[in-house]
This record gives C-alpha cells, sequence and structure tokens, in this order.
C-alpha cells in the first residue's frame, strides 16, 4: 500500500511510522493472525492515557486505510469504525491579534541577536514566524519544511502530508518570497548540507524541535510585552487566525 500511495505522489512518511508501529503491535501480540480482525482492531483502537483525540485519530485512520486496500486486494480485513474515534474537546478560542500586536510581536523578533551557539538565530525567529502568519501554516509545517520544497522563482511551497494526510500547495506573497530568498542565502552558507530551511545549529542542522517553535514565540511575547492577555493565552497556531488582511511586517536587515 506505501508504494502506491508513493507511485501516486504521496510521501506518505507519517503514515508509514504509524503503520511500521501496528506492524509490531501485531507481531507482539497477534503473532499467528495473518489479516486485520476485529480483536486486533478494536485492541489498536484504545486511545491511550497520555494521548489526544487528534494524535489517536493520525494513529488509527493509516490502519483504516491499510483494512481498505487489503479488502481491494480480495484479502477480509477488518475497518475500524469511525465511531470508535473519541469525541473532542471544545475548540481552544484562539487570541486574535490586533494590528498593534502584531507589530510588536514581529518587532521584537527583528530585536534578537545572533550568538555562537546559534549564529541563525535572528534570521529564523523572525522568518520563521512571518511564513506562518502570512502563508497560513502551521508551526509543524513551517518546522519541517525542507529546501526541495521551497520554490522561490515560483513563490510556492510545497506541505506534504498536511491535516487528512494531504499534500498541499502554498503560494508566498511577493515580499514574503523576497525575505524567504534573502534568508534562504544565509542559511544556505552556514548549513550547506542540511535538507531543512531551519536548521538547528546545535544538532548538526536537523529540524527544530516543537519546544524551538513554544519557546521562541514565548520570547518574542514576553519581549513585546503582551504575554498577558484577556482570555487564553496567546499561541503560534493563533497566527492562523487573522484579524486584520496578512501583511509581511518588512525585515529591513535581509529583506532591503
Amino acid at each position: 500500500m506505501v508504494e502506491q500511495k508513493r507511485a501516486l505522489g504521496y510521501p506518505y512518511r507519517n503514515s508509514e511510522r504509524y503503520l511500521y508501529r501496528f506492524d509490531q503491535f501485531c507481531t507482539i501480540g497477534f503473532p499467528h493472525i495473518e489479516t486485520i480482525t476485529p480483536e486486533i482492531g478494536n485492541a489498536w483502537a484504545v486511545i491511550r492515557p497520555d494521548e489526544n483525540s487528534r494524535t489517536f485519530e493520525n494513529r488509527v485512520a493509516p490502519v483504516r486505510e491499510l483494512a481498505r486496500f487489503m479488502n481491494r486486494m480480495g484479502i477480509d480485513a477488518y475497518i475500524i469504525p469511525i465511531e470508535l474515534t473519541p469525541k473532542r474537546r471544545r475548540p481552544h478560542t484562539p487570541h486574535i491579534f490586533s494590528e498593534q500586536e502584531l507589530n510588536l510581536f514581529f518587532k521584537a523578533a527583528d530585536s534578537i541577536v545572533p550568538t555562537n551557539r546559534a549564529r541563525l538565530r535572528h534570521l529564523q525567529i523572525p522568518v520563521f514566524f512571518r511564513m506562518m502568519y502570512t502563508c497560513g501554516l502551521r508551526p509543524q509545517e513551517v518546522r519541517l519544511i525542507q529546501r526541495e520544497y521551497l520554490d522561490l522563482q515560483e513563490r510556492t511551497i510545497f506541505i506534504p502530508e498536511s491535516k487528512g494526510h494531504k499534500d498541499r500547495m502554498v503560494v508566498m506573497s511577493p515580499e514574503m518570497a523576497r525575505i524567504c530568498s534573502r534568508y534562504y542565502a544565509y542559511a544556505k552558507q552556514e548549513f550547506p548540507d542540511s535538507p531543512y530551511l531551519f536548521p538547528c545549529q546545535q544538532k548538526g542542522g536537523i529540524a527544530y524541535a516543537p519546544s524551538w517553535v513554544f519557546d521562541s514565540f514565548h520570547m518574542c511575547l514576553e519581549r513585546s510585552g503582551i504575554e498577558k492577555v484577556p482570555g487564553n493565552a496567546p499561541r503560534p497556531y493563533d497566527f492562523r487566525h487573522p484579524n486584520v488582511k496578512p501583511k509581511t511586517y518588512r525585515l529591513s536587515l535581509i529583506a532591503a
């Protein structure tokens, strides 16, 4: 099934990892069963104590797809019912940034200085959050952008296996593309062998951990003076709910 997905153009990396874990689960718990039975499917579809409903669905969905594939191949396989997915909690109410808050945030991001341990940090943080805001991308999508997925001439970013295991193409504004192009030149010079657009110096050029996004975001909030607000505390994800028409908030250091 993975080969078929790849032949259709889907990277299918995250789903393949879940299927590998499912394979280990079957090998250990059901070593003599050669198809997906109700016993196996229902055992896999038990939400774990440290697992939220979204992670649960991401883990179960590829196994459902595998069962459908097996049925198409003439193998009788049990499809885990959709009804087994637990109900999600009430949606989080995002913080809607005002234009003044956005100006303060990006001004704070632009004030970061480089260090020996993080030579690109003063450029990565401003560009990272501008890309999130102007392109409507999720934190993980920006964090894991690979250079091969970036087309600066066409101003596009390819996002593989996004929400719902679907790929999508995102278009940058001309100004965001200029900022990204300048930043890309710096990043390629500092980390010529890294496949990632935002490489981590301390880890030899691999992608940053999710905690880096959270820590960088709250550092900018603290510097901007907008960390304490009514309602829910701001999150990086809240950049996907703009109150004003997204603009780039010019980063003069690399966009001039």
